[in-house]
């Protein structure tokens, strides 16, 4: 199902934007997951439902594989995918709300105390995340999230009551949407594909093949659960380079990182 139903095809998955670009593979990766993990947590801040925030998160990922970091920043298309993503909610979050989170996070990141924002600031700010939710908008059509489709294969299962399995289930697709996953796998085999980890974990033994109930095949699953484990060791690594050295999240940031790297590598070279 992968091959056949893939947002995002081999070559765009292969060779994206950033890294034509100029931008290292693994620097791309981490750039992408800085980007997710500012959603999470400006999702928290504005108390936004946990679909709302996944949803900004498949958006940022989306959008990099039709544009480079190099040209639209993590923060302003971080900002962009919250609002669109929150207007299909009851209660959509306003962008001043969303202007003021971000300037407390990004200054907080950047270990700087958060100054009131300037009339003439917040202004220019509004006018980004209007124009970038704008440039998001393309990727919100044919979007579907696992987690319905998840909670009716678990009752198919025999384990809706068995809550234990249910909230592991939800929290590997809370994980899994913070990776690429959702640009290349359709919410069936996600769903499928947690449910095999949780279930595997669990030590719950079903029939052979029992994902082809759902039209899913055994590489999805594989390549899901490789996914899901790898998750937690890239995000390891993510956090400890983070400490070393922050990610880029703002296009001078980056310029800034690139130069120092091709200045490294022509004194190692030489």
């Amino acid at each position: 199902m992968r091959r056949n139903n893939a947002r995002v095809n081999v070559q765009q998955a292969t060779e994206t934007p950033s890294q034509v670009s100029g931008i290292p593979r693994q620097l791309e990766g981490r750039m992408r997951r800085a980007g997710t993990e500012l959603i999470r947590q400006a999702g928290v801040a504005l108390g936004l439902h946990i679909t709302c925030t996944v949803t900004a998160q498949v958006l940022l990922q989306r959008f990099y594989y039709v544009e480079s970091l190099r040209k639209f920043s993590v923060v302003e298309i971080a900002m962009g995918a919250i609002f669109l993503a929150s207007k299909i909610t009851e209660r959509p979050a306003k962008i001043r709300d969303i202007v003021g989170v971000f300037w407390t996070l990004v200054g907080t990141r950047r270990g700087e105390k958060a100054e009131s924002l300037t009339e003439e600031v917040n202004i220019a700010i509004k006018r980004t995340i209007l124009t970038e939710s704008g440039a998001i908008y393309g990727e919100r059509k044919n979007f579907e999230l696992p987690y319905g489709q998840a909670m009716q294969y678990l009752q198919i299962l025999g384990l809706a009551e068995e809550k234990e399995i249910a909230q592991k289930v939800w929290s590997y697709i809370n994980d899994t949407m913070c990776t690429i996953v959702p640009c290349v796998e359709p919410a069936a085999c996600i769903a499928v594909g947690c449910i095999y980890v949780a279930a595997n974990e669990a030590g719950i033994r079903f029939p052979d093949r029992w994902w082809q109930v759902f039209d899913v095949d055994e590489e999805d699953i594989i390549y899901i659960a490789t996914c899901v484990k790898s998750f937690y060791i890239e995000e390891k690594e993510r956090k400890k380079h983070e400490q070393e050295r922050r990610t880029p999240i703002e296009l001078d940031e980056l310029e800034e990182y690139l130069a120092e790297v091709s200045v490294k590598e022509h004194l190692d070279g030489a």
